[in-house]
């Protein structure tokens, strides 16, 4: 359950969201915003903790639910 706490999420960690919604792997997201692979990898890993998921569809799922995206 995403709670109103955790509904504070960055323009880049929606961006993120929106990205795993469509299917992009985290190699594709950091080139997109020109970062490393490794910073993409921990954008991802806080929208995670934000939504308490634990993979990318369970992510999106409840960022769908919650109408982050």
């Amino acid at each position: 359950m995403v709670t109103e706490n955790q509904l504070n999420f960055s323009q880049r960690e929606v961006a993120v969201l929106r990205m795993m919604a469509n299917g992009k792997q985290k190699k594709h997201m950091a080139k997109e915003f020109g970062i490393s692979p490794n910073t993409a990898k921990d954008v991802v890993r806080r929208v995670y903790l934000k939504l308490r998921a634990s993979n990318g569809a369970q992510a999106v799922a409840l960022a769908m639910r919650a109408g982050i995206i």
